[in-house]
């Protein structure tokens, strides 16, 4: 098993030649191309350093510029010399000057060996997810940006703009379907060199020399025409924080790097010394994937992003900014649980909760088609009627009467994907609502309706998309509710903590042991389901269901999204 390297490089050049020599020593041929930003005198210095060592070849140097075809241009130049000079290359893996293995080559080479035809990278649909963060989506292809966004964002704008107003839209070659996804993949020979040597490339270079940020739709795109096996992934982890900039690895992330399921990170501190010294040691032993979850090094960001989220009333600092109407008296005269997606993995959830001492679980209070309150009774305390209705014509005022009638008990409601959105609003802005928060859990939802057979593909879209819309409302500015967010794959493996932050939110049961939980549904082949989602081009979060860690259970802690 031989693979060879793509290093892209044009800053901090001493830590590229680091990398380059680490891989070439381990047998596997080298790439590396350098911006012609970087000086002159620091490229002689990196030639000069790794002249003499075998299977390191420098590409004809190019400027890149973030967000333009020239970053394209330079890949498609190093794998060209990768494929021609080294026949014997089973995968080529792109990657950076600020990027390290995780993993040792020889692990790499040993899991790719098992995977010999299958393509390691991101590539995700359009049409069934928002894969961009932030910005442009569709328009990236529709329109030209013959300006650079970073040097000319005016003109980049008023380009944009103009085209809005004509109404212009470009054409996509004939048999190209656009994907987005991670710039950072592992691919094939087989396809790395039919999307270089493709009849019809210098079309294809020439749409994407028009389209906005190519470097993550080009390969990503040509890669669903040619192969034959492929996994939406990414072998490499990066993470971008608010403002889309990678996050930035140091020496104190060196465990969760370790106990991570990638091979390759970045991206990494030129001055993290530690870092670089243990994981281009050529004494490293082979070490274990991890515990089969791919989210383990992404927790110390996400907790960053938590603490750095905007709008703790009355806690004001140069990041931080107050919410607006800080008067606002609060809507309901109890504090309520809300849960959303919990009843999909555990079906009989509102019963269990209803059983619970003083539990009071209406079911969906703003479902479309009824309204549920505790006993599926017609009527509630109060002469309230679940005529949908009159639900509608003041969703204020009834979920403020709910509540007001409910006191003497815990009550808590569902709220899911397909129910009002004008109902969770009204919710969201209340400081008396505890959101319990499932990430995902449309993904049960869609396994249900799976094992009953049928192309399910539009009704993934839709639920994909409605949580979106969900999730986006708990960071609103206007949001007041307190939010807890659970993971999916968390809950799935160690479902107690969930369970149990239930039971105290919603009864008189606190510090009392769990009895008699809910039964979770079967989930035997959710595994399937998910990897086909994500390799139809859905981008997910939830991960397969790993084996059980030995001695050490999974956690499902919550994490209190701030306002």
């Amino acid at each position: 098993m031989t693979i060879g390297f793509v290093i892209l490089a044009h800053q901090d050049l001493h830590r590229a030649e680091a990398l380059a020599k680490y891989l070439a020593e381990n047998s596997c041929p080298v790439a590396i191309h350098v911006d012609l930003r970087a000086g002159s005198a620091q490229f002689r210095l990196l030639e000069n350093a790794l002249q003499d060592i075998e299977n390191i070849n420098f590409v004809p140097r190019r400027r890149c510029d973030w967000g333009r075809f020239s970053l394209v241009q330079a890949t498609l130049d190093a794998s060209k010399i990768l494929l021609d000079g080294y026949p014997d290359i089973n995968h080529v893996v792109l990657t950076s000057g600020s990027c390290l293995p995780a993993k040792p080559v020889s692990q790499l080479k040993s899991f790719l060996s098992q995977k010999s035809d299958v393509d390691f990278i991101e590539s995700v649909s359009l049409e069934s997810e928002q894969w961009v963060q932030d910005g442009l989506n569709k328009e990236r292809f529709t329109l030209y940006f013959p300006f650079s966004w970073k040097k000319h964002r005016k003109l980049f704008d008023l380009g944009v703009k103009i085209q809005r107003r004509l109404g212009v839209r470009r054409r996509l070659p004939f048999g190209l379907i656009p994907f987005l996804g991670s710039q950072w993949w592992c691919l094939s020979r087989r396809t790395l060199l039919r999307i270089v040597n493709d009849p019809r490339r210098r079309h294809f270079d020439k749409f994407f020399r028009a389209t906005w940020i190519p470097d993550e739709a080009y390969f990503q795109s040509l890669a669903r025409l040619h192969s034959i096996r492929m996994e939406s992934r990414s072998l490499t982890w990066v993470k971008f924080d608010k403002s889309g900039k990678p996050c930035i690895l140091y020496d104190d992330h060196l465990e969760p790097i370790l106990d991570s399921e990638h091979f390759m990170v970045r991206k990494v501190w030129a001055g993290a010394d530690k870092l670089y010294t243990e994981l281009l040691s050529h004494n490293r032993t082979e070490h274990s994937t991890g515990k089969g979850d791919s989210r383990i090094l992404s927790q110390p960001f996400k907790r960053a992003k938590q603490v750095q989220a905007p709008g703790l009333i009355g806690n004001l600092n140069a990041g931080r900014y107050p919410t607006r109407r800080l008067d606002r008296p609060d809507i309901t005269g109890q504090n309520y649980t809300v849960i959303a997606g919990g009843k999909h993995l555990f079906p009989n959830l509102k019963s269990w909760l209803n059983n619970l001492p003083d539990g009071h679980c209406h079911g969906n209070l703003f479902g479309r088609d009824r309204v549920e309150f505790p006993d599926d009774d017609p009527f509630y305390f109060g002469n309230l009627t679940r005529s949908r209705a009159l639900r509608n014509y003041a969703s204020h005022g009834f979920l403020r009467n709910v509540i007001w009638n409910g006191r003497g008990y815990n009550p808590s409601i569902f709220f899911d994907v397909g129910d009002m959105l004008r109902g969770g609003d009204r919710i969201l802005g209340d400081p008396n609502a505890t959101v319990v928060f499932l990430k995902e859990a449309w993904l049960v939802n869609y396994h249900n309706l799976v094992r009953s057979g049928g192309n399910l593909t539009y009704t993934a879209k839709f639920l994909a998309a409605a949580e979106r819309r969900h999730y986006s409302s708990l960071f609103w500015e206007s949001t007041r509710a307190n939010v807890l967010e659970f993971e999916l794959l968390d809950v799935i493996q160690s479902p107690t903590e969930y369970l149990r932050t239930l039971s105290i939110l919603t009864s008189s049961s606190e510090g009392q042991p769990l009895i008699d939980m809910p039964e979770m549904i079967d989930l035997s082949r959710f595994n399937s389901t998910v990897r086909g989602l994500r390799n139809e081009g859905f981008k997910l979060n939830t991960d397969v269901i790993p084996k059980p860690a030995v001695g050490k259970p999974a956690s499902a802690t919550p994490k209190l999204v701030e306002k």
